[in-house]
């Protein structure tokens, strides 16, 4: 994952200061319950950061957990470095297994094999040597 927004710099350090995840999102359209917008993402746990040369990070980031996005908000914060800023935060919860991501995507066992599809192609790519086994699906 690379950063290169001055304000995202400063907020990942700070979550990774914190040992707070960073959180990967979408959203799946209406909630059948409720008709409502759903937002769904991945709790990233924050392993590794590295400078790059234009002033940005790269940032290593492992899936910890699968997540339902609610509220929205901003909140001051100061880094170890004394520097103050901004950070966005979202109130988040486990979205647990078998959950009703409602009915604009398919069924949840098609959506999460789909996704993990997406994601291990993309890991593919990136590792094009066969250094990824897939036989662990």
């Amino acid at each position: 994952l690379q950063v290169v927004r001055a304000e995202d710099v400063n907020a990942v350090r700070l979550c990774k200061e914190l040992g707070m995840c960073i959180a990967s999102g979408c959203s799946t359209g209406e909630d059948s319950a409720s008709a409502a917008q759903l937002d769904v993402g991945t709790a990233l746990s924050i392993e590794r950061l590295k400078e790059t040369a234009s002033g940005g990070l790269e940032v290593t980031v492992v899936g910890a957990v699968a997540i339902e996005l609610g509220q929205k908000s901003a909140v001051m914060r100061r880094l170890e470095s004394g520097e103050a800023c901004m950070v966005n935060v979202v109130r988040a919860a486990l979205l647990e297994d078998g959950a009703d991501l409602g009915p604009a995507s398919g069924t949840h066992a098609s959506r999460l094999a789909s996704l993990r599809d997406r994601v291990l192609g993309l890991l593919v790519e990136l590792k094009p040597d066969g250094q990824l086994d897939r036989s662990e699906e």
